[in-house]
């Protein structure tokens, strides 16, 4: 599974116009979630799902750097799913 979820990261992945890979939000949340610790397969690919399907969700979780912090929404957002 950790490499179907690194090749879908890969896909999501862009290039700017320097030819360097710029890598989506969706992308970066994805590895995010998929080095996570705590949740289990399938908790890591529903949060995957409603990050592709609401990509503010993916910039919050990239955003908060706090692990406890960044935790309690996992657990908000898996009770709403």
């Amino acid at each position: 599974m950790s490499r179907a979820i690194g090749d879908m990261a890969a896909a999501f992945a862009n290039q700017d116009s320097s030819g360097e890979p710029e890598v989506s939000p969706l992308a970066q949340a994805v590895k995010l979630l998929s080095a996570e610790e705590g949740l289990s397969k399938v908790e890591k690919a529903k949060l995957m799902l409603v990050a592709q399907k609401d990509i503010g969700f993916a910039n919050l979780i990239l955003s908060v750097e706090d692990v406890e912090t960044r935790d309690a929404i996992y657990r908000l957002k898996l009770g709403e799913v």
